[in-house]
């Protein structure tokens, strides 16, 4: 029985795993490219009118909304 050289060389070290390795260098510029959308924006932050504090834009905290609850007052967040 013949094995192809990729099953001998598996097979002479256990426990090993096989890895992909890239065959030619990736240059400067499509590491660029590649790396283009990794960047990271920094998250928007407003001052909540009701307890002056900054919080990300588009979000009620649990204390405000809390308080609004409890004060009974129908409909939206006042700001």
């Amino acid at each position: 029985m013949v094995l192809s050289s990729v099953t001998a060389y598996s097979a002479l070290m256990p426990g090993d795993v096989d890895v992909a390795v890239p065959k030619r260098r990736k240059s400067v510029s499509a590491k660029g490219k590649r790396r283009s959308h990794d960047a990271l924006t920094p998250i928007n932050l407003t001052i909540c009118p009701m307890c002056k504090q900054s919080v990300p834009t588009h979000r009620v905290h649990a204390e405000c909304l809390a308080e609004h609850m409890k004060s009974g007052a129908p409909g939206r967040m006042p700001f």
